[in-house]
């Protein structure tokens, strides 16, 4: 509350949004007696002002009267960006906000972005995605185990210049090539299942091999 009221915001990688209740209600949730009169919270005015506060990061599409449990993870990220400008942030601060978004909806969010930045709004954006680091930054910071390591402008550095600050060493090939010759299957799974989760699942793995499962 105290970030709040000194005009910071924050949108974590974590989503923070109560999904029982609709977007309005996140978007003001804890400001609540800003909308009450004689006793009771004028639904309709905080709804109105909700919508307001979205069309003013150019998101028109999402009703603030729809419940949060009803949105697909995109559109809960663009309520919590509302949320955290709803107070008139000077700073947000977002933490990989594009972690588990599609790239369609990455390009929406640099949009609001903008649109932040046209108004005043300061963004801190944490990420590890170097491409976007480099398209939507004036400055970029690196931190290394806790410590700053140096501030720039983008437009003085380039990748082969921020990996080293990264990773504290010159970097002069990104990928080894080794050649390995797999031995014999160690473990092997056929046909695995899990009822109303997955079914049918069959690998293998050989010595001096790594096999990776991956998937959200």
């Amino acid at each position: 509350m105290d970030a709040k009221h000194h005009g910071v915001g924050m949108v974590y990688q974590e989503q923070s949004l109560i999904v029982n209740l609709n977007v309005a209600q996140n978007i003001f949730f804890g400001a609540e007696n800003t909308f009450r009169q004689a006793g009771f919270i004028n639904w309709n005015k905080m709804n109105k002002a909700a919508s307001e506060v979205l069309a003013n990061i150019d998101i028109t599409d999402i009703n603030p009267k729809k419940k949060v449990s009803d949105l697909n993870f995109a559109t809960r990220q663009m309520v919590e960006i509302a949320k955290a400008v709803s107070r008139n942030a000077k700073i947000v601060i977002m933490d990989e906000p594009t972690s588990a978004i599609t790239d369609r909806e990455v390009e929406k969010l640099f949009e609001i972005i903008e649109s932040l930045k046209r108004q005043g709004t300061a963004i801190i954006y944490i990420s590890h995605k170097m491409d976007e680091v480099f398209r939507i930054s004036d400055m970029i910071s690196v931190m290394r185990d806790g410590h700053m390591i140096g501030t720039q402008k983008a437009c003085d550095l380039t990748e082969e210049k921020l990996v080293p600050m990264l990773v504290g060493r010159e970097i002069t090939d990104y990928y080894s090539h080794e050649s390995t010759t797999p031995g014999d299957v160690i473990l092997e799974v056929r046909n695995l299942s899990r009822k109303g989760k997955f079914e049918d699942i069959s690998f293998s793995v050989r010595k001096g091999e790594i096999l990776g499962i991956a998937g959200l």
